[in-house]
């Protein structure tokens, strides 16, 4: 009985004391929040190039503490495909991101992009690393969503109900606002005769005309091309 205290006792301690260095270390970190859409009018070619130079930056092979915290998540009906690099030791997973990322992108099939669902899981996943503090800060030191998205996407409104609803739901007005936290949000999109995120002509109404916590006029939003 008196092992069985001790060795539980004992796993408590290593959770604890594993969750207080987690902790301690992404307040000097940046987590980057990678969403991929990939569809019949995605650019193939070009996300898994700008993708595979975002896994390489994750990746230091010479010292563990210059890794970058990543989470890769790629829209994928109800079974998105999520990776987890530098993280969480009890999460991290950046060995399939071959398999899972780019083989997905690379298949010649459809990826259909679930708004509701997606979003549910996003906000499952950050709960899931803790993401904020019980002030509701964020935990990190620096924080970037970037979201890679398609004409597609955009025709039938995922703009809206996907990022805005998302802006909304994680209260990134908040954040982004103060000066005390580094945060990003950028909307990454392929090129197309057609200005079909409305950013070229500056129409304002990107993300819809509901412009949820007035994300249309954020100038810390970003809408770039991928070049």
């Amino acid at each position: 009985m008196n092992r069985f205290v001790y060795i539980t006792v004992s796993i408590l301690c290593m959770l604890l004391s594993h969750s207080y260095i987690n902790a301690q270390n992404k307040k000097d970190q940046q987590l980057t929040f990678v969403y991929m859409c990939s569809d019949y009018s995605t650019d193939r070619s070009k996300l898994v190039s700008v993708i595979n130079e975002m896994y390489s930056q994750a990746t230091d092979v010479y010292d563990e503490t210059l890794r970058i915290p990543y989470i890769f998540y790629l829209s994928d009906d109800l079974d998105p495909k999520v990776i987890f690099m530098n993280v969480d030791t009890l999460l991290n997973n950046e060995e399939d991101f071959e398999n899972k990322i780019l083989g997905t992108i690379n298949s010649p099939t459809q990826h259909n992009v679930m708004p509701r669902s997606d979003i549910d899981s996003i906000v499952s996943i950050l709960n899931q690393i803790d993401f904020i503090d019980e002030d509701g800060n964020y935990v990190y030191d620096r924080f970037t969503m970037d979201f890679f998205v398609s004409e597609y996407f955009w025709q039938h409104e995922y703009n809206v109900y996907l990022i805005s609803y998302l802006y909304w739901i994680l209260g990134m007005d908040k954040h982004i606002s103060l000066t005390s936290q580094d945060v990003t949000f950028r909307v990454n999109f392929y090129e197309s005769e057609n200005d079909y995120t409305g950013a070229v002509e500056g129409t304002g109404n990107s993300f819809g005309m509901m412009n949820l916590l007035d994300i249309n006029n954020s100038n810390k939003v970003d809408i770039i091309p991928i070049y």
